[in-house]
């Protein structure tokens, strides 16, 4: 089979043409013969067949091969060499050392000790003064809810006694009416002295009242009486003495 040149189909179909030739020829005729007399008989070899016969059955059993070898040489191309089946390595996990985490000791500090410190509660003098102070810096302000929440209810007031929040209230708007600007401070050293649980605050005070019309300033003397109030101090009543007015 490996002497035919590829493609065998062409092979096959030149060898069933010459096949097909062969079989349509006629047969040989066979010359009369004059007939002999009989004799005796005699064992006949065998007759061997023509030439021509012997040609046809060789090619037969030739063409018989071919085609037997051209379907076995397709069934096993179609067939094809068996597939190898695919390995997939399996992988091998290595084990991978494991290194202990290393703590490193955090040192531990010992709080140090805070000292406490003790509030003190300032001297009975000290609170009243402290007070009187803010009293008198707040008097140049032109915001009346500021002056007012330093006088009880009701109050001594000047000239007026014993009078609500409220007539305090007018005589404070009528002087920064008058005086938009004023300045106030005190000359001397507060006193203060105790008067049973009140206090009495004494001082002079130095003043400065301007308009558009001009300055007036002078020196009063004051004289406060505190009462703890809530703990908070109050003025309970209040009066003032011109020293000196210009």
């Amino acid at each position: 089979m490996d002497a035919f040149s590829p493609p065998l189909e062409r092979h096959f179909d030149n060898l069933a043409k010459t096949v097909g030739a062969v079989l349509k020829r006629p047969p040989l005729r066979v010359a009369d013969v004059p007939a002999q007399p009989e004799k005796p008989s005699m064992p006949t070899p065998p007759i061997r067949p023509s030439g021509r016969k012997s040609i046809l059955i060789a090619g037969i059993i030739a063409a018989l091969v071919i085609v037997g070898g051209a379907g076995w040489y397709l069934v096993q191309k179609k067939k094809g060499a068996p597939e190898k089946p695919a390995v997939t390595p399996i992988e091998t996990s290595t084990p991978v050392p494991t290194t202990p985490a290393i703590v490193t000791p955090v040192p531990t500090f010992a709080p140090t000790p805070v000292p406490t410190l003790t509030a003190t509660r300032p001297a009975p003098l000290e609170e009243p003064t402290l007070f009187v102070e803010d009293f008198v810096r707040s008097l140049a302000t032109n915001d009346l809810d500021t002056q007012l929440r330093y006088y009880a209810e009701p109050v001594n007031y000047y000239e007026f006694g014993q009078v609500t929040k409220d007539v305090v209230r007018k005589d404070l708007k009528h002087d920064i009416t008058i005086w938009p600007n004023r300045s106030y401070s005190m000359k001397n050293p507060l006193r203060v002295t105790a008067d049973g649980s009140d206090f009495i605050a004494e001082f002079p005070m130095a003043y400065t009242l301007t308009n558009r019309k001009g300055t007036n300033n002078g020196t009063l003397q004051m004289t406060l009486r505190l009462k703890s109030q809530a703990q908070t101090w109050e003025i309970i009543a209040i009066q003032k003495k011109v020293i000196q007015a210009k």
